[in-house]
């Protein structure tokens, strides 16, 4: 049976982001780290193969500008 699952990514030991896959095999979530925290873009796709949103992180905290799509591709709001 397919399932979802998580993969850590490490550089030089050091844990610099997680990924968890839908049952398909498609990314669900990818949250790049920086020092234990969340640091870069965040990306979520709730249905697989649908981008949701797109949020940057500095050092933890939401920075920049966030973007959101609906079901059908196109960019609800930013």
């Amino acid at each position: 049976n397919p399932r979802k699952y998580k993969a850590e990514c490490r550089l030089n030991g050091k844990l610099v982001g997680i990924r968890l896959f839908h049952e398909t095999g498609e990314l669900e979530w990818e949250r790049p780290l920086k020092n234990g925290v969340a640091h870069g873009i965040e990306y979520r796709s709730d249905i697989p193969g649908k981008l949701r949103s797109a949020t940057p992180y500095s050092n933890g905290i939401p920075h920049g500008t966030a973007k959101q799509w609906s079901n059908d591709g196109k960019l609800m709001g930013t």
